[in-house]
């Protein structure tokens, strides 16, 4: 599939405005991974759970869907863990 320069300028766009959605809750994923070092390899928080975490305490705050949330807390682990 070829992709014309208007497609590729906004999938780019869409995915930094998507960024930006997620960036006012990155602190407290961080804190939460960063506790996770801690803990046993079998009590971390997956991304599901991070995301539905993030349904229960900060409903007003979280504007993204749970693939978001999947390749931040990705991005994040590769980060800490490796």
């Amino acid at each position: 599939m070829k992709l014309s320069k208007n497609t590729w300028i906004w999938r780019t766009s869409m995915s930094l405005f998507i960024h930006q959605r997620i960036h006012p809750l990155k602190p407290v994923i961080d804190q939460w991974l960063l506790d996770d070092l801690k803990a046993p390899r079998k009590q971390r928080h997956t991304a599901k759970r991070v995301f539905e975490k993030l349904q229960d305490e900060y409903p007003q705050m979280l504007e993204v869907k749970l693939r978001t949330v999947q390749y931040y807390v990705s991005q994040k682990k590769k980060e800490f863990f490796h």
